[in-house]
């Protein structure tokens, strides 16, 4: 991890060009600024196809092949992305992400009250 020291300014904090690319951030990319009590964090704006894919990883980690998702919706700045039995069409609960992607577990249904759905179907 590349370390950069800079100051901020009388506009605010600039973060220079080369960390931006190296960064796969170029002009007109949007981004999200996380701010944290003693940091801030900056990271590209995910897209529903993404959010699909970290959570269907999840899922196939935690609760196997048999459970999938519904279309991921982003409302009050965190995207909800419903768990359904795809063979019951039955919602057995939902997922919660930050903007940036990170899961909001203490948001999310409980992994053990899905997997419970999952078994009495």
């Amino acid at each position: 991890m590349k370390k950069v020291k800079e100051w901020v300014g009388p506009t605010g904090l600039q973060v220079p060009q080369e960390i931006l690319e190296r960064c796969g951030l170029g002009e007109g990319t949007p981004v999200i600024i996380e701010l944290h009590r003693s940091w801030i964090k900056i990271v590209p704006e995910i897209v529903s196809e993404e959010i699909e894919n970290i959570a269907l990883s999840y899922l196939l980690n935690n609760l196997g092949d048999a459970v999938g998702i519904d279309t991921p919706v982003l409302k009050d700045g965190q995207w909800t992305v419903p768990v359904v039995l795809p063979y019951a069409r039955k919602r057995i609960g939902q997922l919660v992400f930050s903007p940036s992607g990170n899961l909001l577990i203490g948001e999310s249904s409980p992994m053990d009250e899905m997997l419970r759905k999952v078994n009495e179907a």
